[in-house]
């Protein structure tokens, strides 16, 4: 649920949505401004994208494609999403919250997707570092996560 506020907007009506949407079981993003389509929808976008690349070019079907988001990825990321998935790669080990720039390079450039990432800017490093650190301290043990794949596995498996 992705929540935009205005500048005239008082404070209190942007909380007072956030605080509603957590009351129905939702997980709301507020957003700093407006931007054309969903977070969501975007990335889906991306996907599509290089899905229908990998189809046009003969490596994988439509099935093949939905089967590996369904019996993977989709689960997966009901535990961590893509970006937490990558914090372990691309944080640097021994200067937590520091971008490692030859995983990074590897990550963003590599020749198995067909979709350019970003350059790491210095500007972009700013941006990361805090959110880098924020996951790193909330993130899982190995333990922990294989308990909750197990149960988005069962109970997707019950539906």
């Amino acid at each position: 649920m992705e929540i935009v506020g205005t500048p005239e907007m008082p404070t209190e009506r942007l909380e007072a949505a956030v605080e509603f949407y957590r009351s129905i079981g939702k997980q709301p993003v507020v957003m700093s401004h407006a931007i054309p389509g969903f977070i969501g929808n975007r990335l889906q976008a991306a996907m599509w994208r290089e899905g229908f690349h990998m189809i046009a070019a003969g490596e994988a079907t439509m099935e093949d494609i939905d089967n590996i988001i369904k019996g993977g990825l989709g689960l997966r990321y009901g535990i961590s999403g893509p970006c937490e998935a990558q914090l372990g790669w691309i944080d640097h080990p021994d200067a937590p919250g520091e971008i490692d720039e030859e995983k990074w390079s590897i990550l963003m450039q590599t020749d198995w997707s067909r979709l350019p990432g970003p350059p790491l800017t210095d500007a972009l490093r700013d941006i990361l570092r805090p959110q880098l650190l924020a996951a790193r301290a909330k993130g899982l043990t190995d333990d922990e996560w294989e308990k909750r794949l197990i149960a988005v596995r069962r109970a997707v498996g019950n539906i």
